[in-house]
């Protein structure tokens, strides 16, 4: 497994991939300029200037004193966000990626101690994904070393994937022995403006799906699927769904942080299916959702792009089979 020279996972924005510069936590008390974001392909962060990407998210609190049992998540709400300040490189303030949910949690990751290289980790999960590239799944995480817990991003990268205008991610706070903090997840970029979705026709979008697993035992696991959602537009309905869901224990991260073994296993039980629908001149999708396991909940998602050329979301569901909160995301 390999670090990936300014990557951040799952929201993982390659935006250095992408044409910024390097990127960092800003430079002394000086306020950063702040650049709306509109697409990857435009993405041109400088030193001192910050990256930002308005975003839905969801989340849960959990206690692992008896495993990781996550409450019941918060609703989808706006005013989340991903930023992204760009560092001066070489010798100012490093890089800096900042995740802020809905409810007020703010999750900061840096580059390690190796210059130009954020604590981001290509995570193998033996879901066949249709990406020649490599594995779209990745990892990031706040330093291991400097507390006894660390704050965990799941998602996609950018480069492999292709999306150009949304990403979302999938986080844990806090984990570790006896811990607790936040379990959510997360979906921005430029959305598509209500009256730009096409009145008319259907597309289909492909991509992935991270999460975060809860059996009823506590136990905790982290999840990849291939994801897929049909839009009928002149319906305003999308059809959703999960399939060849892999999971992995939580504790897996730390080997993963490590670079040592890690290993994925199928669990279709996690597979989803649902329905979103969304009224006219809205760019608003909502609906339910319900595992193969018998868990229901809720899916929320957004256009992105200039004329919903992706697609994008989070969900959340729970019942007797325990409780399941992720993210999505894909392109036509």
């Amino acid at each position: 497994m390999t670090s990936k020279s300014l990557y951040l996972p799952t929201i993982l924005f390659a935006l250095v991939a992408a044409g910024c510069g390097s990127s960092g936590s800003g430079g002394g008390t000086s306020t950063p300029d702040t650049v709306q974001f509109t697409s990857f392909a435009d993405a041109e962060l400088v030193p001192g200037e910050e990256l930002v990407l308005p975003a839905v998210s969801l989340e849960s609190t959990y206690d692992a004193e008896n495993g990781l049992i996550f409450s019941e998540a918060s609703g989808a709400a706006t005013g989340a966000s991903f930023s992204y300040l760009g560092g001066e490189d070489p010798d100012g303030e490093p890089a800096k990626f900042t995740v802020t949910s809905a409810e007020g949690t703010v999750i900061e990751f840096k580059p390690s101690d190796e210059p130009g290289v954020f604590m981001a980790r290509i995570v193998e999960t033996g879901v066949d994904t249709g990406y020649s590239d490599g594995s779209p799944f990745m990892l990031d995480f706040t330093d291991p070393e400097a507390s006894e817990t660390i704050d965990i991003l799941l998602g996609s990268d950018f480069d492999v994937t292709g999306w150009d205008y949304q990403q979302f991610g999938v986080w844990v706070t806090g984990f570790g022995e006896d811990a607790s903090g936040t379990v959510g997840a997360a979906s921005g970029g430029a959305f598509t403006a209500g009256t730009d979705i096409p009145q008319t026709g259907s597309a289909t979008f492909t991509g992935v799906s991270t999460g975060v697993y809860a059996a009823p035992d506590g136990a905790g696991f982290i999840t990849a699927s291939n994801m897929t959602a049909v839009a009928s537009f002149a319906n305003r309905s999308v059809n959703f769904s999960t399939t060849d869901t892999r999971v992995a224990p939580a504790d897996t991260i730390g080997n993963i942080i490590g670079n040592t073994r890690y290993s994925f296993a199928a669990n279709n039980g996690l597979d989803l299916n649902g329905t979103m629908n969304y009224a006219a001149g809205s760019n608003n999708l909502r609906g339910e959702v319900a595992a193969e396991n018998g868990m229901t909940g809720s899916v929320n998602g957004n256009f992105y792009g200039p004329s919903a050329n992706e697609i994008g979301g989070t969900f959340a569901v729970d019942g007797d089979q325990g409780s399941y909160i992720g993210g999505f995301g894909g392109k036509r």
